[in-house]
C-alpha cells in the first residue's frame, strides 16, 4: 500500500549503445534535479554519500536521506502519503493537507519528513533499478505473458525524487516504446516531469501514461 509507479518492460532494452543513449539522458535529469531543483539523490541502497548511477548497463537510484531542509522537507509526521487533487511541484504553506484512509497523509506537494531538530530529512523510500538486461527469475504478470514483458515497480511515497522517478519513466518510454507505463497518480502528478523532460531532453510532453 503505497503511492507507486510501475513499468513492464522487454528482458533485454536495446543494445548497449541504446541504453546509453537512455542513460545519458537520465544523467542529464539527475543534474537538473539535483542541481537547478535541490532535490538530492542517492545510489538505490541510498549510502550515505553516493549518487544515481546510469551507464550502459543500469540505471538505479534512490531520494537521499540527506535531503537539505527547505522546500522540500516538513517536520510534520508524514505516515503512508497521497497527493491531493491540487498537489504540485509549487510551494506550498502547508504541505500536510490532512488525513486519508487508514491513518494516511495528504500531502500537497512531494515532502520528504524529518525528525525534530535533525539537519537533513529523509528523501528515499523504494530504489528504481532498470537494468539493461533482466535475471531470468523476474516477475511476469499474467496478462504480460503474451506480450513477453516483465514487471517492475517503485513506491516512491511522494518524497522530492518522485519527479525525478516521472521523469526517468518519461525517459524510458521515449528511448524504448515497447514498455508500458502506469502509475498510482494522475496526469497533473506526472505534468512536472513531462515539463522537466521537454525542457532538458526536448521531449516528454506527450509521452503515453496510463493512469
Amino acid at each position: 500500500m503505497g503511492y507507486s509507479h510501475y513499468w513492464e518492460r522487454p528482458a533485454v532494452l536495446g543494445t548497449e549503445e541504446e541504453f546509453e543513449e537512455f542513460a545519458k539522458d537520465c544523467r542529464k535529469v539527475f543534474v537538473f534535479c539535483e542541481n537547478e531543483l535541490g532535490i538530492k539523490l542517492a545510489n538505490d541502497d541510498t549510502t550515505i554519500g553516493s549518487a544515481p548511477n546510469a551507464d550502459k548497463n543500469e540505471v538505479s537510484f534512490n531520494g537521499s536521506d540527506e535531503q537539505p531542509l527547505g522546500i522540500w522537507t516538513t517536520y510534520e509526521e508524514v505516515v503512508v502519503p497521497w497527493p491531493t487533487p491540487a498537489a504540485s511541484i509549487l510551494d506550498a504553506d502547508e504541505p500536510v493537507a490532512g488525513n486519508w484512509g487508514l491513518g494516511g497523509t495528504l500531502v500537497t506537494k512531494r515532502i520528504a519528513p524529518c525528525d525534530n531538530l535533525a539537519t537533513v530529512a529523509r528523501g528515499s523510500y523504494e530504489p528504481v533499478c532498470i537494468e539493461r538486461c533482466i535475471a531470468g527469475d523476474a516477475l511476469q504478470l499474467d496478462e504480460s505473458i503474451e506480450k513477453g514483458l516483465f514487471f517492475r515497480s517503485c513506491k516512491t511515497a511522494y518524497r522530492p525524487y518522485d519527479l525525478t522517478v516521472t521523469a526517468v519513466l518519461i525517459a524510458l518510454k521515449h528511448h524504448f516504446p515497447v514498455c508500458e507505463i502506469s502509475s498510482d497518480g494522475e496526469e497533473k502528478d506526472w505534468l512536472d516531469g513531462r515539463i522537466l523532460c521537454n525542457n532538458v531532453l526536448g521531449y516528454g510532453l506527450n509521452t503515453e501514461i496510463d493512469y
